[in-house]
């Protein structure tokens, strides 16, 4: 009879199995990825041109009026770039290809500031996936075949949530993966992937309550859903400027 395996042998073994494993799971969120961006860059649905395909014949005016309403996100603002009156800005605003058009672009939106999350997962797979390779590390960091089972199961977990991710964005938005990139480690990027983002409270919430306040006090029609979704879905820096620029523009107009 055979000597029975040593622990270091099952080990090896079991990190030889996972990574045919993993090959297997990038090999499918690479397709789907693949797939998603094609999809960004080719369907109208998620163009940023206003009325791309031309559905509902809007004048110059209201797809210019839809245009800076998107980059400002203010009613009023979006009006002095079009030289129209405020009452009648807010009657396009109000109309329904406009509120069509001015939805399914914040979804475009939303679903680009996803792309570059999922961009991010990436740039943290790669760094995982330099562990496993003891690619540029030095001798001294590089890891242990116990240890390197451990990241190549916390890549195959990564991958899962990628997949999950693009059945639901909100499984990844509620999730501040940027901040990671910036210190990458292990130990951080183990604790994003343990995160319990049930009933988490969406990033940047305060700041869409607070620019629905001001239309509310304006008696402007509140964010939509799709609005909403994108403004979260941005970054601090770019929430709290875009909410600076609704005090001054409450100011000026």
């Amino acid at each position: 009879m055979g000597r029975p395996k040593s622990s270091s042998s099952k080990i090896k073994a079991e990190l030889a199995r996972q990574e045919r494993a993993l090959q297997i799971a990038q090999d499918n969120v690479t397709a789907i990825e693949a797939s998603y961006k094609h999809e960004l860059e080719t369907n109208p649905e998620y163009s940023l041109v206003v009325d791309p395909e031309n559905k509902y014949n809007l004048p110059v005016t209201t797809k210019e009026f839809v245009r800076h309403y998107i980059e400002h996100r203010n009613i009023s603002t979006a009006a002095m770039f079009c030289r129209i009156e405020p009452d009648y800005a807010l009657e396009l605003f109000t109309s329904y290809p406009v509120q069509q058009e001015i939805r399914r672009i914040s979804r475009a939106l939303y679903h680009r500031q996803f792309s570059k999350k999922m961009m991010t997962l990436t740039e943290i797979g790669g760094y995982l996936s330099s562990l496993i390779e003891d690619s540029d590390i030095p001798s001294a960091d590089k890891l242990s075949t116990k240890d390197k089972l451990s990241v190549v199961r916390m890549l195959i977990e990564l991958n899962q949530m990628k997949l999950a991710a693009v059945g639901d964005p909100s499984v990844l938005m509620m999730r501040d993966v940027n901040i990671l990139v910036k210190d990458l480690s292990v130990g951080a990027i183990k604790s994003l992937l343990n995160q319990n983002v049930q009933n988490a409270t969406p990033p940047n919430s305060d700041v869409v309550h607070e620019i629905n306040n001001i239309r509310a006090a304006n008696s402007e029609p509140v964010l939509t859903p799709e609005e909403a979704a994108y403004l979260e879905s941005l970054s601090a820096d770019e929430a709290l400027e875009l909410l600076n620029s609704q005090y001054t523009d409450k100011e000026v107009i």
